[in-house]
């Protein structure tokens, strides 16, 4: 039984290469030189790690022609392809009928665990859509199970000999563990990326569960969905300070809005710096008599024309029959970079509330709102 010394799993005699990570088996011969392009390239980074894979493979196999395999997993893998590469995430091998994705490399984003999530859901749900017509074709069942985990990992593409040896670290090793255990058709997370995507997705805790290779147990969950942002449980815990004046200009703007006159703001500033609990502070206090219509358009979506997801609506109470006696309200999530191009980021964290007068937008460089 072969031993793979960069994930510890177990491997036929004969097999050249890990079948949990993917890394060489044989020898290796490493020269000094070698080495030293080893350490210059390898680069520590917090990732996302996810580990897909298909029950019913080896039944399918058994049934099928390989040349059917071949169209089947061919197709399987092009939607992964696209779903992933959609989420900004990068596909670091294909082994045998699972798939193994970082988000996070070459490019981090601060939702790269929502989107490993996402993209999860949305790779199983297509998988389950082709399901019936490989059932009735073979008489199998198939689903996808995965796991998803967050953490530290050494990244470079290592090339020794005939293997690649990529990314490097326990945040892989359990991320392949979550996967084994996930049942079909399930996706688990880790207690980073529990932790990380708590607000956006729908989960059932499952508890401390004890994997192959770990001193301690590890707390795990089960991803039911994902949460509209009006479901969302506020992760803000304590006083709102430092941003008075400009809560007074945007309730200052609230009242001119009553009375006929609208306006524009842009609340702009790096991630940190505010702008989600501005608005939250701005939407508790502007009254019961506005209606708040928000939306949400993800950076992931920008190739969808108008594409808006998480819309809700709050009741109004008491409204008005003036012409702007009700407020609506629409958010949408944009990249910086997109929105300054040409810009380089601020030295320090900054905030800043921009009117014009003529409509009522609030504008910043990852959210939206119009009033």
């Amino acid at each position: 039984m072969g031993r793979c010394d960069a994930c510890g799993a177990d491997n036929g005699v004969e097999a050249r290469f890990c079948s949990q990570c993917g890394a060489n088996l044989g020898p290796a011969s490493v020269t000094a030189a070698t080495a030293a392009r080893v350490a210059v390239d390898a680069e520590r980074k917090q990732v996302t790690v996810l580990f897909s894979d298909l029950s019913g493979y080896t039944a399918l196999s058994e049934r099928l022609d390989p040349e059917e395999i071949r169209e089947i997993m061919a197709a399987i893998f092009g939607r992964a392809a696209e779903i992933i590469g959609r989420y900004a995430g990068h596909i670091d091998k294909f082994i045998g009928d699972a798939v193994m994705a970082l988000f996070g490399v070459p490019a981090a984003h601060e939702d790269d665990p929502v989107r490993a999530v996402r993209a999860a859901l949305e790779l199983h749900e297509a998988v389950r859509l082709i399901a019936p017509a490989v059932e009735a074709r073979s008489g199998t069942p198939i689903a996808l199970h995965s796991g998803v985990n967050t953490g530290l990992v050494l990244t470079g593409q290592l090339q020794f000999g005939q293997g690649t040896a990529g990314p490097l670290g326990d945040t892989i090793n359990l991320a392949a563990r979550l996967m084994n255990a996930a049942p079909s058709g399930e996706i688990w997370v880790g207690p980073e990326t529990r932790r990380l995507i708590g607000r956006t997705c729908k989960l059932e805790e499952l508890g401390a569960r004890q994997f192959k290779g770990k001193t301690e147990p590890v707390t795990v969950a089960r991803v039911l969905g994902t949460l509209s942002r009006s479901a969302q449980a506020s992760h803000f815990r304590g006083a709102f300070v430092g941003r008075e004046a400009e809560l007074g200009t945007l309730l200052g703007a609230a009242e001119k809005m009553r009375g006929g006159t609208a306006s524009v703001f842009g609340i702009c500033g790096d991630a940190g710096t505010g702008k989600t609990r501005l608005v939250d502070e701005f939407r508790s206090k502007v009254g019961d008599d506005v209606q708040w219509l928000e939306g949400r358009a993800y950076p992931y979506a920008q190739n969808i024309s108008c594409a808006t997801a998480d819309c809700s609506r709050t009741k109004a109470r008491r409204r008005r029959p003036a012409r702007c006696s009700s407020a609506s309200a629409v958010a949408s999530l944009k990249p910086a970079s997109n929105m300054y191009p040409h810009r380089s980021p601020p030295s320090r964290p900054r905030l800043r509330v921009d009117a014009q007068p003529g409509r009522s937008v609030l504008k910043g460089a990852s959210d939206t709102i119009l009033q």
